[in-house]
């Protein structure tokens, strides 16, 4: 069985798919906020202080008796600047270390795009070869 959306007219269709992306994106900030790490908000705020941290991901682990936690955050600026894409690590209880991912958030964007764009314009094709 084969997935298949209704047509739509395609500004219909594009904001159903933000929507969709937009959900997406947020869920990594809602499931994390769950467990939240004071030492990573103190670092980005600190290192950081005018820009929204939303988390991209993560992940929590031990091995013996030590712990790793990782977080990625795109830090959104309130100035009007690209914004950058952060990792911090922290193992046991040492000091958080903050890594920027350089041009991570514009190669991601341009890949989204180049997708989206082919993606609609050979459903848009589809759709009016049907009609």
């Amino acid at each position: 069985m084969k997935l298949q959306i209704p047509p739509m007219t395609p500004w219909k269709d594009v904001l159903v798919h933000l929507a969709i992306w937009a959900i997406l994106l947020s869920a990594p900030s809602i499931v994390y906020s769950f467990f939240p790490k004071p030492d990573f908000d103190a670092a980005l705020r600190s290192k950081y202080p005018h820009q929204i941290a939303l988390v991209m991901g993560g992940g929590d682990s031990s091995s013996g008796n030590t712990t790793y936690a990782r977080r990625s955050y795109l830090l959104v600026p309130s100035a009007p600047q690209l914004p950058e894409v952060v990792q911090i690590t922290q193992v046991d209880s040492e000091r958080p270390k903050v890594v920027v991912q350089n041009n991570l958030f514009l190669i991601s964007l341009v890949i989204f795009i180049g997708l989206s764009v082919y993606y609609f314009r050979k459903r848009w094709r589809t759709q009016q070869s049907d009609a």
